[in-house]
């Protein structure tokens, strides 16, 4: 997301589409970004999770 280095301890997982929009959870799917990053991404956009 910001093109820094990353280092392992400040890894995290992010889905490229969210599950809640039918993303997968695939590899193909997923990026490590840092942990603030995701963080900051997720401010902006707001958590969604699936529908039970």
């Amino acid at each position: 997301m910001c093109r820094l280095p990353l280092a392992a301890e400040d890894m995290d997982d992010h889905h490229v589409t969210p599950r809640h929009a039918g993303g997968q959870n695939t590899l193909d799917n997923r990026i490590l970004v840092h942990r603030w990053c995701h963080h900051a991404h997720h401010q902006r956009v707001g958590y969604k999770g699936l529908k039970a």
